[in-house]
């Protein structure tokens, strides 16, 4: 099974919130220990499966129900044809070749060990409670992101994470400008996601 990093951030009623890693299929998914009893969450369960964003078919209506109208074109009263998907840009286009990447790299040995490595440096951050509570803060309700942390032949990195809007804005900006540990390769390309849970 291919491993990537994700962040899972719960928050777990008034105790605060509970912060953890998942990295799937590694055996590693452990939540940082809190730095003192007063910090301790109980203990969350695995995070859900992200929901399906597939379209959904309406329930059939009752039998003695009146007929529902229905868009047709044609004689043969066919429905209408879906429209064109909009051609996706250049910077998509290299945004999914990225992805796709950086999922070949953590499905091997090394990149899996690099992606625990960098999933452990990131939860032990100092400010990793509170720049993660500000994103969570500032964006309530569930929140899903992904995208890749991009290591050129220099060491230095940027993160780019999809669907833009202010939540991935904000963990961009807690991300970048840290020391992570150095990738196996430069450059490099390195899988995340993020989701949080109300």
């Amino acid at each position: 099974m291919v491993s990537r990093l994700a962040m899972v951030v719960r928050a777990v009623g008034s105790a605060g919130m509970m912060l953890g890693i998942v990295l799937a299929g590694s055996g590693c998914g452990k939540t940082p220990e809190p730095a003192s009893s007063a910090d301790a969450a109980p203990a969350a369960a695995p995070a859900p499966a992200v929901e399906s964003l597939a379209p959904t078919t309406p329930p059939a209506p009752a039998a003695d129900a009146a007929p529902t109208p229905t868009a047709t074109t044609g004689a043969e009263g066919a429905p209408p044809a879906a429209p064109p998907e909009a051609p996706r840009t250049p910077e998509e286009l290299a945004f999914e070749s990225d992805g796709a990447e950086a999922m070949k790299n953590v499905g091997t040995t090394e990149g899996a060990n690099y992606d625990a490595a960098l999933g452990r440096y990131l939860a032990g951050l100092p400010d990793y409670r509170t720049g993660v509570r500000k994103c969570i803060d500032e964006n309530p309700g569930k929140q899903t992101v992904f995208g890749v942390m991009r290591f050129d032949a220099q060491g230095a990195y940027k993160v780019e994470l999809r669907p833009p809007g202010s939540f991935a804005t904000c963990m961009t900006a807690f991300l970048e400008k840290r020391d992570p540990p150095k990738p196996p390769k430069l450059p490099y390309l390195n899988p995340v996601s993020f989701t949080t849970e109300p």
